[in-house]
This record gives structure tokens, sequence and C-alpha cells, in this order.
């Protein structure tokens, strides 16, 4: 019994973690409400085009910690992948579905990849995953597309290195399913040619 409840606690932590809104009040202290402007989400990409690219970098920095720390607290308790796997995603829920924001948030992209680095440590992995991301940006400038895209890549990759668990196919399938529901406006978007281009020019700093 004692044991249910510590990894329900765990869990539970881990979601709170999640919907801890560090977009939303990186917005407030740039002087405007994330979920009354742009997109209305408080994940990177809304920031960069409402308060300038201090405050989403600062976004994209503390969600990628959010994921990469209770990947890091995971494995302290836990030697089951699917475990921390499943930690990750419930932060991840957290952030997108934020009891402080009505269940708003995010998207989730920078706190799976926080978690995903941690559960599955590999500098040179991830290196070449964040090239691949930054290349597919810097060409179509388009971040949904980016974001999507670089899963699609680390995915295949991830698996050459992490085969010999079958955990690591069913995780990747899921979690590009998981970011699809996600962005799934976007991929609407992507479909109709509608989707806004990533502005690099915005430099507000206010």
């Amino acid at each position: 019994m004692a044991d249910i409840f510590f990894v329900s606690a765990i869990f539970f932590g881990a979601y709170l973690m999640g919907c801890l809104p560090t977009g939303y009040m990186f917005g407030k202290a740039a002087g405007v409400d994330l979920t009354r402007q742009g997109s209305g989400s408080t994940g990177f990409t809304n920031i960069f085009r409402i308060a300038g690219v201090r405050w989403a970098f600062a976004a994209l920095f503390t969600d990628f910690l959010k994921g990469a720390g209770v990947a890091y607290i995971g494995k302290q308790f836990f030697t089951s992948d699917l475990f921390i796997l499943s930690l990750i995603l419930t932060v991840a829920l957290g952030n997108i579905f934020s009891v402080f924001l009505k269940f708003r948030g995010g998207k989730g992209v920078a706190v799976i990849s926080g978690g995903i680095a941690v559960l599955a440590w590999n500098p040179i992995l991830i290196l070449l995953v964040v090239s691949f991301w930054a290349f597919i940006l810097l060409w179509k400038r388009i971040m949904s597309l980016a974001n999507l895209a670089v899963f699609l890549f680390a995915v295949p990759v991830y698996l050459l290195v992490f085969y010999e668990s079958w955990i690591w196919y069913g995780a990747g399938f899921g979690i590009f399913i998981f970011l699809l529901f996600t962005h799934r406006g976007n991929v609407g978007r992507l479909i109709r040619g509608e989707e806004k281009k990533f502005i690099f020019k915005n430099t507000k700093t206010r």
C-alpha cells in the first residue's frame, strides 16, 4: 500500500511540475497575457511572437528543465523505462493542460525533449537531433513542422541505439501520436498551406 501511495505521489508531483505556468509567467513579466494573444499557447512560438526572443528562450529552457528534472528524479527511484516514460508524459500533460490556466498551456515539445534527453542520454545523438530541428526551422521557418519533423527523425535514430528494448518502439510511436494530437490545429493549417512562418527578425525584449 505504501508503494502505491509513493508512486501516486511521484506521478501527481510530475503533473503539478508540468502545470507550473512558467511560460505564462514570463509573458506576464513582459507585460502580456499569452492566453489572450496570438494562438493562446504559452509555448515558445507564441511567446516569441508576442513577447520576444528573451522570454521565449527562457520559457523553452524552463520547460526543458521540467521534463529533464522529472526524468532524473524518476531514474533515482525506478529502473523501468516504461515508468520513467510515463512520468515524462505526465509532466507533459501538465504542461498542456495546466490546472492553473483552466487546462490550457503549451504543446509539450520542450518538456518531452528534456525528459527523453535525460532518460536516453547520448550527447552525440542530442546534437544530431537538435541540428536537424534547427535545419528544418531555418529552411522552412515553420515551428510546428520542425517540431513534428524532428520527432519523425529522432525516433528511428534513437531506435538504432536503444533497439534492445521494445519499450522504445512503442514509446516512439506513442510520443509522435501524442504530438500530432497537441499539434492537430497546426497539422490542419499545414495541410491547407495556412500555417504562419517563423519571423526571426522579431527581437523584442520588453
